[in-house]
């Protein structure tokens, strides 16, 4: 029996393109893949979820023009994953990855971009001269719908390079479209956490941090598209029960550690706050009240127990709560 010859080496790194009615957008994200430049080869995987626009015509357009490099895989909306009687993406996510051939893989939503031509380079460069560390990201800016500038996102503290699981709990600092990771860290188990969550990245974040460290790129190399997508269609007060929800979960269900839950308790205290903003906002009196007590109640232990954590609730957090509870309950 003959052994086949030449059979196509696998690339070092696996792009996944997440794309819903992105086509408006679709067209800038590929290209600004397209323009990477690295001394490694690198596949393109495009996870097309059922798009009611054009977009599927336009990642299609682009399987034909460069087919070598170009994979589209359009997803069978029969298998989608609904969660609480809602469709997710979560189908079209783990699918992608998992078609994913490389040793790396990066992450990118169709309506965001990179910036930086070396991205890729920089960032496998890094995960390939440090074994230890699960995966990497970046700073990026943040632009409006028709792509101009709002701001740059500033969310890791000066000097902090090195991002572990009690960081996650507290509070998420990573943008999907700047994270590259390892792809040996996706088995089984971790398919069947992400599977059953509202969100996909931030679930893929904590797991990432349970296989080593994740090291922070203080550089500008993307562009995230704020209040498009799915997000833009999430209520105030869903995020951040979504939020405790999906931490809660991974440490009942991934991985149970009393140290791990003392940070997340902790740190809890800005998730209820913000829960309470929007409860305060949807004029829901009585819930909004009840929420406040038990945030008052966390603040109180953060105090006690005089632990620094990432985002702290202040006076100036209350003080500003208790002006919009007293108002509403006519006090």
């Amino acid at each position: 029996m003959e052994v086949q010859k030449n059979i196509a080496k696998p690339p070092l790194l696996s792009v996944c393109i997440f794309a819903y009615n992105h086509e408006k957008f679709i067209t800038q994200a590929i290209e600004s893949v397209l323009g990477q430049k690295t001394t490694f080869d690198f596949e393109i995987l495009i996870g097309e979820d059922g798009s009611k626009d054009i977009t599927p015509d336009i990642v299609k357009n682009y399987e034909i023009k460069y087919p070598e490099k170009i994979k589209v895989l359009f997803q069978d909306q029969s298998k989608k994953i609904y969660i609480n009687g809602n469709p997710t993406g979560r189908y079209n996510f783990i699918t992608t990855l998992q078609t994913c051939r490389g040793k790396y893989i990066a992450l990118l939503d169709g309506d965001d971009y990179w910036t930086d031509p070396l991205k890729l380079q920089k960032q496998v460069d890094f995960l390939e001269g440090n074994p230890s560390f699960s995966s990497v990201f970046s700073k990026i800016i943040e632009i409006d719908k028709n792509g101009a500038f709002i701001k740059n996102i500033e969310r890791v503290p000066k000097g902090v390079y090195n991002i572990n699981t009690a960081y996650l709990l507290q509070q998420n600092v990573i943008h999907t479209c700047s994270f590259t990771f390892r792809k040996s860290i996706i088995g089984e188990k971790e398919i069947c956490y992400i599977s059953k969550m509202p969100y996909g990245d931030v679930p893929l974040f904590l797991v990432a941090s349970c296989f080593g460290p994740i090291f922070y790129i203080n550089e500008i190399m993307s562009a995230y598209r704020k209040d498009v997508g799915v997000m833009k269609s999430i209520p105030k007060t869903k995020k951040p029960i979504n939020s405790m929800y999906l931490r809660e979960y991974f440490l009942n269900e991934y991985r149970n550690d009393k140290k791990l839950w003392a940070e997340y308790s902790l740190g809890q205290g800005f998730f209820l706050f913000k829960l309470c903003q929007g409860l305060i906002a949807e004029n829901k009196n009585a819930e909004a009240i009840k929420i406040y007590f038990h945030l008052f109640k966390n603040t109180f232990k953060t105090w006690l127990h005089r632990k620094k954590i990432i985002r702290e609730v202040t006076f100036r957090h209350h003080y500003n709560l208790l002006k919009k509870l007293l108002v509403l309950i006519k006090f």
